[in-house]
């Protein structure tokens, strides 16, 4: 018997760990042996490759805590690239963490890549010793993104800013010879922004912050919008300002999601830029012609019934909700392997049990010997559920002040006004 409940509880601890082991797969591109990376390792493994499906180039990211005098930084860099990739094209971005606010910091290339990397900002100058972990891998990704320009021999393009590397060049033009017209027909700034890193903010003040850091908007109302793509946790954000708050409704920023989720989950993401483009300049269209779109007025827009969940601002300050550490995917793992295990430990153990139960207390009591003399039904309590009825006024009020209630607005850390929503794919 003794034998059989060892064999059980090995049983469990093997289905813990075989569930557990996806989440520890080895990094190719990553070398977090400082532990400073933590939850950005992923994303900054999904950069890396990114870049090298779109340019064949490795780009290798290192972290150290070495505080011995004897130690070189380079050195063990260049060992360490050339160990796994040879002398294969390729950048290899270490710093050490050791020096308290002075982080050592080492950038070099390999084969071809060395031509790229020269006009490249040098690390040096661009992190400094009052950077967060968060600010420095996102600085990490900036330098990235400008070699990948100098690769395409391209100017960086101010309304398609593609960090993340998931489109090529002709992808790219295309979308912008479509963005240019739209800003030239409705008058309003568009932008997509893709990013593998979030630069330790929400989503919301991701975008809130590019799109007024940039000096992005039309007129003095600073109008437009910003589609931000994240693939640190696979959400996507659209920041609105001045007249686009008006124009997309916090119901049109909900519809764009449906609209472009299906291709988002395919991770066909040109086509879910193009379709936010073509129905952007829809939106537009329709607010200058007649009042905009909205739940009450969806016009000739196709009846997409899905659900989807939509975060409108985030007025606080904390770290990011949607953020997903490996600690919180240790947890769900043990949880899974626990529940499987028990279940088939239950389901044997109940084998070796002879006895059975009965339905009910019938065999038990001897015949005609119970009389039931009184019963009773006991009242204890009801549930109701009250939903409000939408309504909708037309008392003649002006298409602008009816729409600015049905956006949610908040203030970025610039002071300034914007509306916007968001989701997951």
């Amino acid at each position: 018997m003794k034998i059989k409940k060892i064999k059980y509880i090995l049983l469990v601890l093997l289905l813990i760990f075989t569930t557990i082991a996806p989440i520890h797969a080895e990094n190719k591109y990553v070398y977090d042996n400082a532990n400073r990376f933590r939850y950005l390792s992923e994303s900054l493994e999904q950069l890396s490759q990114n870049f090298y499906e779109q340019y064949n180039i490795n780009i290798v990211i290192v972290s150290v805590e070495n505080n011995q005098s004897d130690f070189n930084l380079g050195e063990y860099a260049n060992q360490l690239y050339q160990e796994n990739f040879g002398e294969t094209d390729g950048v290899v971005y270490a710093i050490n963490f050791s020096n308290g606010s002075d982080y050592g910091k080492y950038m070099n290339a390999f084969g071809n890549a060395g031509q790229y990397l020269n006009n490249c900002n040098n690390m040096d100058a661009l992190i400094t010793g009052h950077d967060k972990v968060e600010n420095i891998v996102y600085k990490i990704q900036l330098i990235v993104y400008q070699m990948s320009l100098i690769i395409d021999n391209v100017e960086p393009s101010r309304n398609i800013v593609d960090m993340a590397n998931i489109l090529n060049s002709e992808q790219t033009s295309q979308l912008e010879q479509k963005i240019t017209q739209v800003i030239n027909n409705c008058q309003m700034d568009v932008v997509i922004l893709t990013t593998c890193l979030n630069n330790g903010k929400s989503m919301v003040d991701f975008a809130d912050d590019y799109y007024d850091e940039n000096d992005y908007g039309i007129d003095l109302r600073k109008s437009g919008l910003i589609l931000v793509l994240s693939l640190q946790d696979n959400e996507w954000y659209i920041s609105t300002s001045g007249a686009a708050i008006d124009t997309f409704s916090d119901w049109g920023i909900e519809y764009l999601g449906k609209v472009m989720k299906p291709s988002l989950v395919d991770r066909n993401f040109y086509q879910a830029f193009e379709d936010f483009v073509s129905y952007t300049e829809k939106f537009n269209v329709q607010a200058v012609t007649d009042k905009p779109y909205d739940r009450y007025n969806q016009g000739d827009l196709p009846n997409l019934d899905v659900d989807e969940e939509v975060v409108f601002d985030n007025q606080d300050n904390s770290e990011p909700k949607t953020k997903m550490d490996s600690n919180k995917r240790i947890l769900i793992s043990l949880g899974a392997g626990l529940v499987i295990g028990f279940i088939i430990s239950f389901i044997r153990m109940g084998k070796l049990n002879t006895k059975k139960s009965v339905k009910n207390a019938n065999e038990y009591v001897k015949e005609n010997s119970f009389k039931l003399t009184k019963s009773n039904d006991l009242y204890l309590y009801q549930t109701v559920t009250k939903r409000a009825r939408p309504k909708y006024e037309d008392n003649n009020h002006s298409t602008s002040s009816y729409h600015k209630t049905t956006s949610s607005t908040h203030r970025s850390s610039s002071g300034r006004t914007h509306g916007g929503g968001g989701g997951k794919f």
